[in-house]
């Protein structure tokens, strides 16, 4: 023992040192270590009320770190600054002032035009005949805004003579993690846009703030956001009516793909004064997720009584009519909303609006009190 003793207390000088070379290499060292910019003074912190994808350091000098859900990390330069050597190298710089920016989530074009910054947009992720925003439309007919290729086959050869200054992505891009890769490699910084992740419509909306800085208008940001929080606030006043709503699409295997009860649709229908049917439905996994994917035998299951039926028409291919729901499987036959005609699907228009949530939750107010007359982001099935 004694031997045994000595050969502990003989390495033991060696065991400290390791443990002194290792010690940051935790996520709690890791995270001290990224902030040391000897360069730079932490002034504070973006303050968020609803958000929770991501959150906002702040630097004196008008640099920013923002931190996105994801685990990617954006270090904001300003115009004319410098990036300091200290900053992590999986980190993405983003340099101002943002331009010739190609917007391939379809949903963050509308935050764009909000914030009056179409003038740093050259390029998007859908063809003229697919936006259903007038001012994006009229854009690509002007050629102020060309097609950049949809997000898994951008044309890289055109973004990289336009110097493309950043591609807005949304989650689809983790889909083709090569092009992530390849558009980096070009020197074309990738955001992405994870607001959809966000539980609550005013959490999705707060991505103004963001959005904000990055372009440079946090005032305007500031603004709209509290023009959307007072619409809420009266939209809240709204009584429950006591029925219940599914909002689902049906992919090409057949199965039932729901909203998840973190999901910010699924909020705005409980605003509407809806009772959503799956809010039970947790998220699978690890990841907060806004949609699960179940079987048509346990859909039918929860949603056999549920007085009204939304489609989800972006991932539900070909569905025009009630025959047409009914065809995708037998189970609709027997389901109370189909047989009372109370089905009803999105218009393309409702995900392009992404800055229209208070005006969708009206919407969904009228739909569920049966005022199918004037909707914009909703048709019912016939």
């Amino acid at each position: 023992m004694a031997v045994k003793k000595k050969k502990i207390k003989h390495w033991l000088p060696v065991i400290l040192v390791f443990l002194l070379l290792f010690s940051g290499c935790g996520a709690g060292g890791t995270g001290e270590a990224q902030e040391r910019f000897s360069e730079l003074e932490k002034t504070g912190e973006l303050p968020l009320q609803w958000a929770r994808e991501f959150s906002v350091d702040r630097y004196a000098g008008g640099y920013d770190v923002i931190r996105v859900s994801d685990g990617r990390t954006y270090f904001v330069v300003p115009e004319k600054g410098t990036v300091p050597d200290s900053v992590p190298e999986d980190w993405t710089v983003l340099q101002k002032p943002l331009k010739n920016i190609d917007v391939v989530s379809s949903a963050a074009m509308d935050v764009f035009l909000k914030l009056d910054a179409m003038d740093c947009v050259d390029f998007t992720g859908l063809p003229e005949n697919q936006w259903y925003l007038p001012e994006v439309r009229e854009a690509m007919e002007k050629g102020t805004i060309l097609y950049g290729g949809m997000y898994s086959a951008p044309d890289y050869e055109q973004l990289r003579s336009h110097q493309c200054g950043v591609a807005v992505e949304n989650t689809m891009i983790y889909h083709t993690p090569e092009v992530m890769e390849q558009l980096e490699s070009l020197g074309i910084p990738v955001f992405v846009d994870c607001s959809s992740g966000e539980e609550t419509p005013l959490a999705r909306l707060e991505w103004l703030r963001l959005y904000g800085i990055l372009l440079d208008r946090e005032e305007l940001a500031d603004r709209l956001l509290s023009e959307q929080t007072d619409y809420f606030q009266k939209l809240g006043e709204i009584p429950s009516t006591g029925k219940t709503v599914a909002i689902f699409s049906i992919n090409t295997s057949g199965e039932a793909v729901v909203r998840t009860n973190t999901d910010y649709l699924a909020s705005m229908l409980e605003t509407a004064g809806g009772i959503y049917a799956f809010s039970d439905l947790k998220p699978a996994g690890k990841h907060v997720s806004s949609t699960a994917t179940i079987a048509m035998e346990q859909f039918y299951k929860t949603a056999k009584n549920t007085d009204i039926l939304i489609v989800n028409s972006s991932l539900t291919n070909h569905c025009e009519t009630l025959e047409e729901l009914k065809e995708k499987s037998p189970m609709f036959q027997n389901m109370k909303a189909v047989q009372s005609g109370s089905v009803y699907i999105t218009e393309d228009s409702l995900y392009q609006s992404s800055m229209e949530l208070g005006d969708i939750t009206d919407e969904m107010h009228r739909l569920i009190q049966g005022q199918d007359e004037g909707l914009v982001h909703f048709r019912k099935l016939q």
